[in-house]
C-alpha cells in the first residue's frame, strides 16, 4: 500500500514540484518526507520531486487508477524536458460524501512551467460560507454540466460514475469516463492527449435520462435558453482573447499560446473575472481562508443533448500576435 501511494505521489506531483490544486489541496512544495525506502516507487518519487537529479525515471508516462478514478498523463520523464513538460490530471470517481467536491470529469493542466487550467481549491472548512460552497461546486471546476443545475451528493445515486476505458496507442493517451452527479443526467468525457502535437482533445456529452429532465431541457430549448454550460478555471496571470465569431479562444502564457477551438459550436463564449454578484465566479484559493482572483471561461450551449468537441493546442508565440488585456466579445 505504501509503495502504491508513493508511486501515485510521484506521478501526480507537477513538474514544478507542487501538487495540482484539486479538492482541499493547498499550495506547497512536495518534499521527501519518507525515510530511505528500498523500492522502485521511492526512486521514481525522488526522480519526480528532484526533476531527475536523483532517483530513477518511471517506465511509463501514464498512471491510471481506475478503481479510485484518477488518470495522470505526463508528456515526458526526460530529464532535460521535465521542468517544462505537460502534466494532466483527470478525476472521476464518486466514492464518498466526505469532503466531497463536485469534480467528476474535471482535469487540471500544467505546461511550460505554468498552470493553465486549475481547480477552485479549499478556501476554508465553513460549509455555509458562500465562497466555500462555490469552491466545492461544479462551477469552480473544468467540466461540462446542465446549465443552472447543482450536483447532488448522494453516493447511491452515482453508482455508475467512474473511469470506463483507458488506452495508450502511438503516443496518444486516452481516458473515458462517465458521471451521474447531476440528477437524471448522464455526463461523459473523453480526454485524449496527443504528445507529438502538443494537443488535447476533449469530447463532452451530457444527456437527460429521465422524462422529467427531458421535459426540462425541451422547455429551455424551445425558449432559446442555455441548456448546458462548460467552464474552465484559469489563473489571473494569463491574457485571454475571445473571438465569438470564429469561436476561438487564445490563452496567452509566458512563452506559449493555448488555442481552443470548437467545431460546430453555435453558442457563445463569456469571460468572467472575480465576480461576486449575482453569482460567485472566478475565484480560487491556494491557502486556507485566502481568496485569489481568477478567470472563469464559460461556453453556453443551446442543444437538447450536449455533444461537443474541444480542440486544445499549444502554439509558440509569434511576434505578430500582440497579447492584449482580457476581452469579452459576445456575438
Amino acid at each position: 500500500i505504501l509503495n502504491n501511494a508513493i508511486k501515485a505521489l510521484a506521478f501526480i506531483t507537477q513538474p514544478n514540484g507542487k501538487l495540482p490544486l484539486i479538492g482541499d489541496t493547498k499550495d506547497f512544495q512536495v518534499r521527501n518526507f519518507f525515510e530511505n525506502i528500498d523500492s522502485e516507487a521511492y526512486q521514481n518519487f525522488l526522480y519526480s520531486i528532484r526533476q531527475g537529479e536523483q532517483g530513477t525515471s518511471p517506465q511509463s508516462e501514464d498512471l491510471v487508477l481506475e478503481e479510485s478514478g484518477w488518470a495522470i498523463f505526463r508528456e515526458s520523464w526526460d530529464r532535460k524536458k521535465l521542468p517544462a513538460s505537460t502534466h494532466i490530471v483527470f478525476k472521476c470517481g464518486f466514492l464518498s460524501n466526505y469532503h466531497r467536491h463536485d469534480d467528476d470529469l474535471h482535469f487540471t493542466l500544467f505546461s511550460d512551467e505554468e498552470e493553465w487550467f486549475v481547480d477552485g481549491g479549499e478556501y476554508k472548512h465553513a460549509p455555509k460560507d458562500p465562497y466555500r460552497v462555490y469552491m466545492r461546486s461544479a462551477d469552480s471546476h473544468n467540466l461540462s454540466k446542465p446549465y443552472n443545475l447543482r450536483a447532488h451528493r448522494i453516493l447511491e445515486d452515482s453508482q455508475g460514475t467512474g473511469i470506463k476505458n483507458y488506452e495508450k496507442v502511438d503516443g496518444f493517451s486516452t481516458v473515458e469516463a462517465k458521471s451521474y452527479m447531476f440528477r437524471d443526467f448522464e455526463n461523459y468525457r473523453k480526454l485524449q492527449y496527443d504528445r507529438s502535437h502538443s494537443k488535447i482533445i476533449l469530447h463532452d456529452k451530457c444527456s437527460p435520462i429521465s422524462k422529467e429532465s427531458q421535459k426540462m431541457i425541451k422547455q429551455k430549448n424551445e425558449k432559446n435558453f442555455a441548456t448546458y454550460i462548460t467552464k474552465f478555471q484559469i489563473p489571473l496571470n494569463k491574457k485571454i482573447k475571445i473571438d465569438n465569431n470564429k469561436k476561438i479562444v487564445k490563452i496567452i502564457g509566458k512563452n506559449k499560446i493555448l488555442s481552443i477551438d470548437l467545431p460546430n459550436f453555435s453558442g457563445y463564449i463569456k469571460l468572467v473575472k472575480a465576480q461576486k454578484k449575482p453569482t460567485i465566479q472566478g475565484w480560487i484559493s491556494r491557502k486556507s481562508s485566502i481568496l485569489e482572483e481568477a478567470y472563469t471561461l464559460e461556453y453556453y450551449h443551446y442543444t437538447k443533448k450536449l455533444d461537443q468537441v474541444f480542440n486544445l493546442r499549444f502554439l509558440n508565440k509569434v511576434d505578430s500576435f500582440k497579447a492584449t488585456k482580457p476581452i469579452e466579445v459576445i456575438s
